[in-house]
């Protein structure tokens, strides 16, 4: 009966979050407006409380969680025993993993000879052996056909020359031919993978200040002295303020920094065009680490006590089937997952787009592949062309 009423703190993309004409929207709203409805709910209302209504503890939003008035996720290291008799915990709703992230330092495009040689050297250079003895043979071929001569042994010489010289070209063509596949038929080569960052070298880099790791104020990521611990000291990590994006701006601004981020704060970088424009991420590979960084934190419902067994059961039942993170490699589910990445990420480009210029400048390093491509036709297309006035 009536609406049911539930708000949240921060947007988060893109599980829930306000779009600009005061709706809502994401796999959470979906979720809770799916269990509504199987309640008897005519509606749901949604709404957005202040920061400022969130304590130190999960004891969010002034207690209104026990009065039914919102929901949130919570990490497992914030549950306690006592806990058991106030709340009702649901299965995983969220799973994110926590990406190092840095500054790339290849900016813009680069002329790499692996994107047009996609064969080891040694099938290169009888590439380029074929196209020498293709030449010298056409050449010969012409010699000898100017020569007003009867002699079987003549006629026999043109005639094998003639043999070795197309098949010589149709080799040419095939080995052009595969290289053009090969380069543009899906294989990547322009752009060459990095190697990974091991656990030790990353911690050597930090405690010896050759790097530093930017932290956001807003999120506990050490506790205690696990500062000295892991990092030696408090001089190793810059603190980046209480906005991601502030964290991202530091970070761009040095290559030897590297931030420690959520996967869901990717689409507040990349949403920024003013910022993207002139930074690209990349994520530092660490071949290490604890579940957070390979499995991803898992995050669960809770709901006050005071709601019968059945809303819970209903909200697992949703989590374990449609919602469930885990089940993102269905065909049902992963359509849903990048409906939503989608329409998130659309929604953070709306909300900070700035006025388009009338035009796009392009550098000349965005147009080199196209022009040596261009070039090599052309110079091709002029050595063929020489050849053929050369034996008329």
């Amino acid at each position: 009966e009536g609406a049911l009423n539930l708000g949240y703190s921060v947007d988060y993309f893109h599980y829930v979050y306000e779009q600009l004409n005061g709706a809502f929207n994401g796999i959470f709203f979906d979720l809770f407006r799916t269990i509504s409805a199987q309640f008897g709910c005519v509606a749901l209302k949604m709404s957005k409380f202040p920061l400022q209504r969130i304590n130190s503890d999960y004891e969010v939003f002034d207690g209104a969680v026990d009065r039914g008035e919102v929901f949130t996720a919570v990490d497992t290291s914030w549950l306690r025993v006592s806990d058991v008799k106030r709340y009702r915990y649901s299965t995983t709703a969220i799973r994110t993993k926590m990406l190092f992230m840095e500054r790339w330092t290849d900016d813009g495009f680069t002329s790499d000879i692996s994107f047009f040689v996609v064969f080891p050297v040694e099938i290169v250079v009888v590439i380029i052996v074929a196209w020498l003895v293709y030449t010298v043979l056409g050449n010969l071929h012409s010699l000898l056909s100017r020569r007003s001569t009867t002699a079987n042994v003549s006629k026999a010489a043109l005639e094998s020359l003639d043999f070795v010289h197309r098949l010589l070209y149709q080799l040419f063509s095939l080995f052009v031919f595969l290289m053009y596949q090969s380069s543009f038929n899906g294989n990547n080569l322009i752009s060459s993978a990095k190697p990974s960052t091991y656990f030790f070298d990353m911690m050597r880099q930090l405690r010896g200040g050759q790097r530093k790791l930017v932290l956001t104020t807003g999120d506990q990521y050490f506790t205690g002295n696990e500062t000295e611990v892991f990092l030696g000291s408090n001089s190793s990590i810059i603190w980046g303020g209480e906005y991601v994006e502030d964290v991202f701006r530091i970070v761009c601004e040095d290559a030897t920094r590297v931030g420690l981020f959520y996967e869901p704060d990717l689409y507040s970088f990349y949403s920024e065009k003013e910022l993207t424009n002139t930074c690209r991420l990349a994520e530092t590979l660490v071949e290490w680490l604890t579940y957070s960084l390979h499995q991803g934190d898992t995050y669960h419902f809770l709901i006050s006590q005071n709601y019968s067994r059945r809303v819970m059961d209903a909200i697992n039942f949703a989590l374990l089937t449609v919602y469930n993170p885990d089940h993102v490699n269905f065909a049902l589910t992963q359509s849903e997952c990048r409906m939503y990445n989608l329409a998130a990420s659309r929604y953070l480009q709306k909300q900070r787009e700035l006025a388009l210029a009338p035009f796009t400048r392009i550098s000349f390093e965005q147009v080199e592949i196209p022009l040596v491509f261009l070039a090599a036709g052309l110079a091709i297309s002029f050595v063929a062309f020489i050849v053929e006035q050369v034996s008329a």
